[in-house]
């Protein structure tokens, strides 16, 4: 009986003791499972996080490439000679808007900032300026202002605009005395002309 007793307990003990390596077995081999199934996901959810990130760096990329593209197409202005009376022939941009120079200017460093350039807006270009039939390509050149914009100038003048003047042909500030300097109208050899 005693001894029956102690086979019993004895398989008893063997069970359990088989269960319980049995079950931390399972347990340890359900961790690392778990454990490589998340480093697996995390590993994933980088790559597509650097795909993703690669993938705006390009575009960013190629919308400058469209940007700077469009530039270049529409950056170079046009001087041309428009017949405005009473001044005959006088340097306009393609447009037909009229183009000043500026006395107080001795050379083709532009003098004419913030206020004045807010009244006279020089004309400026992203590239090179071109020349249209009647204007001397050797005249035409450009110069660079401070804030790195380059401005447009023609016989060593720079060239402005007058911000009240919105249409073709029109000339509403020949010879106004402002900002320090006369502004006149320019004609094809790049000289004022001083008629008012």
């Amino acid at each position: 009986m005693k001894a029956n007793r102690k086979r019993i307990l004895l398989l008893m003990l063997i069970a359990v003791f088989a269960v319980g390596v049995a079950g931390c077995g399972d347990d340890d081999s359900d961790t690392a499972a778990t454990s490589d199934d998340a480093a697996m996901k995390q590993e994933e959810a980088m790559k597509k996080e650097e795909a993703a990130m690669a993938k705006e760096e390009a575009m960013k990329k190629e919308d400058a490439m469209k940007k700077e593209d469009a530039m270049k197409k529409d950056s170079s202005v046009k001087i041309s000679v428009g017949n405005v009376d009473p001044y005959g022939g006088i340097l306009q941009n393609g447009k037909g808007r009229t183009i000043y120079l500026f006395t107080k200017e001795k050379t083709s460093k532009s003098e004419c900032y913030d206020e004045c350039a807010e009244a006279w807006p020089p004309v400026t270009t992203k590239s090179e300026a071109t020349a249209s039939s009647g204007i001397d390509e050797d005249k035409l050149g450009t110069t660079k202002r401070t804030d790195g914009t380059i401005q447009v100038t023609y016989n060593d003048h720079p060239l402005y605009y007058y911000k009240g003047e919105t249409e073709a042909d029109q000339v509403l500030c020949q010879a106004v005395d402002e900002f320090g300097g006369i502004w006149y109208v320019i004609d094809k050899n790049g000289d004022e002309i001083t008629t008012r």
